[in-house]
Parts: C-alpha cells; structure tokens; sequence
C-alpha cells in the first residue's frame, strides 16, 4: 500500500516540476466589455498535456472549452509568455504554444462549459473559479479556452493555467 501512495506522488505534477517540466501563463484584461469575449488559443505538440485552470472575473462570466478550433490564415493571435514553475530549469521551453487574441474560423467542439457567478449590473462583486482537476489535452490539437462577459458593464478578467507535457523523456 504504501509503495504505491510513493508511486502516485511521483507520478504527479510534483514530479514533473522536480525535473523542470510544469509551466504557467497568465492573462489579465483590465476590461472586457459587456458581451466581449476573452479567446485563449492552446496549440498542443507531439505530446498530450495535462492542464489545469483558474478564472477570476469581476462580475458574471461563461467559460468554456473548445476542441479543434481553426484560424482564419496563420493568425493563432498574440504569444503569450509561458514560464517555468522550477526557476531552477527557466530555460526549459514547452511545445504548447498559448496565444491570446486569435482571428478564429471556428470554435470547435464544446468541451466544456460552466457559469462563474460574480453578479450583475450594479450591485456586482466578482468571483472565482478553480478547476481541481486536469484535463488531458490531445497532441497535434488546438484547443480554444473562453470567457465571456455577462455583467451587464465592463469587468476585468484574469486566467491563470498550469500545465505540463506528458511523454518526451
């Protein structure tokens, strides 16, 4: 039994940072109109990755998550910066590539969806959203990650997302 907790632990996002292989982005958008759409486009390498994800808003916003999406021409949209979790192994660089902003052709398939209450009009306060647990993203995959304002004014947006890449040595 114990053996196989030791197993699991290392199996796990600890082991991954350890070897300098666990990466994070952020995005801050100071104001996202009323209606206005947050578009995060997550193209994915040879190997699957394991991500999990943080959404803060400040009022009510949908999430959602899209598998194959496409872009008009080779506009994936802004890079973002991805940086290393272990300091130790900063120059360790991802094959995901995150972009923000991108010119889309399609969503893709809806993954996913869920309502992040911050309140509305007036009287809103803003929330946050923590997904516990990863999702295996396949390889040689875009993936689209959105939130859309539903406030009912201009809010500000932030996403944070931790991942690493499974396979690869």
């Amino acid at each position: 039994m114990q053996s196989n907790f030791w197993l699991q632990l290392l199996a796990g996002p600890s082991y991954q940072l350890s070897l300098g292989r666990y990466w994070s982005i952020t995005h801050y958008v100071a104001t996202l109109a009323n209606g206005a759409q947050l578009n995060l486009l997550y193209r994915t390498g040879a190997n699957s990755v394991s991500i999990v994800s943080e959404v803060a808003a400040g009022g009510n916003a949908l999430i959602q998550t899209y598998e194959g999406a496409t872009v008009t021409g080779a506009n994936y949209g802004t890079p973002l910066t991805i940086t290393n979790m272990n300091r130790a192994y900063a120059a360790t660089i991802p094959a995901l590539l995150v972009y923000h902003t991108p010119t889309l052709a399609t969503t893709g398939s809806l993954m996913r969806q869920g309502f992040l209450a911050g309140g509305a009009g007036f009287g809103r306060q803003g929330s946050n959203l923590q997904a516990g647990t990863n999702w295996i993203l396949k390889p040689s995959t875009i993936y689209l990650f959105r939130v859309t304002n539903l406030a009912g004014g201009n809010i500000a947006v932030s996403v944070g997302q931790e991942f690493c890449e499974n396979g690869g040595g």
